[in-house]
Order: structure tokens, then C-alpha cells, then sequence
């Protein structure tokens, strides 16, 4: 593969769906059937970024995208804040995993 590691946040913000936060005893709707079957194809090592009070996306949502990606090397992190809250920690988080993964053939 062309890439060692997958950037989940452009492929979410490429390809996901906004879906409203359901009422709490609701279960989220199912994903679109092209976003589940892209998901189970993603193999590469993924860090996998929600955060917790995302008022686009719902929590059960998100964590249902993370369970269908396909790879076996993946990760869930969950930070505190709204949708646009991003922590300098996060964005050292993501430059860590990239750095990680990313290799020179």
C-alpha cells in the first residue's frame, strides 16, 4: 500500500456522514452501507479521535465507525470538548502516530 498508516480524520471528514445526536435511549442509526464496507477495508494501523461532546456527531456513532474498520492495529481516543476543540496534546497525539507508522521503502 502506498500509505503505512491511515489518517482516519481526513478520511472521516471526506467520507463520513453528520448524523445529529440521537435522544439517549435511541440506538444511532445504521451507517450508510458504502461507509460500512469502506470502513471493514481499512487495514493500516489507525488512531481513531472523537470528541466527547462533538455536537455533529454522536458518541455510539462514532464508536460504531471505529468497530467496523477492518484493521487489527487500531486505537480509540476520546478527548474532552466540543466538535471544533482540539488540544495541542491531540494534534502531538496525531504527529506521534503518523511518525510511528510512516516508513521509507
Amino acid at each position: 500500500p502506498p500509505h503505512s498508516s491511515t489518517c482516519v480524520w481526513v478520511w472521516f471528514c471526506l467520507f463520513s456522514w453528520p448524523r445529529p445526536r440521537p435522544p439517549p435511549a435511541a440506538p444511532p442509526p445504521p451507517p450508510p452501507a458504502r461507509v460500512a464496507a469502506d470502513a471493514a477495508q481499512i487495514t493500516a494501523p489507525l488512531l481513531f479521535h472523537v470528541q466527547h461532546d462533538d455536537e455533529i456527531f454522536s458518541r455510539d456513532g462514532q464508536r460504531e465507525l471505529f468497530e467496523l474498520i477492518g484493521s487489527t492495529d487500531k486505537r480509540l481516543v476520546i478527548e474532552p470538548g466540543p466538535h471544533g476543540h482540539t488540544t495541542p496534546m491531540a494534534m502531538a497525539r496525531w504527529r506521534a502516530h503518523l511518525a510511528g507508522h510512516l516508513t521509507v521503502s
